[in-house]
């Protein structure tokens, strides 16, 4: 599972789609570096629940059109 453009409400947004569907697919939280905190916020609270989750800041365009070609879910947050 990937999520981009973090907001407030993302971490809560996507654990509950997760338990919802009973989802433990990878997440990777991307993002600028302004989203970092958020970011790194959200992956501990995800690791917490046992969830495997990897934070990517700036990445190259490349990169982000490469995890979300590869994707087998998108939540996108703004």
């Amino acid at each position: 599972m990937l999520v981009s453009i973090l907001g407030s409400h993302a971490g809560n947004m996507m654990m509950a789609f997760m338990a919802k569907y009973q989802l433990k697919l990878p997440v990777v939280l991307i993002g600028a570096d302004y989203d970092r905190h958020m970011a790194v916020q959200i992956a501990k609270a995800l690791h917490a629940k046992k969830y495997r989750a990897t934070v990517l800041i700036d990445q190259p365009p490349g990169r982000i059109l490469d995890l979300l070609r590869n994707c087998t879910c998108f939540l996108g947050y703004q």
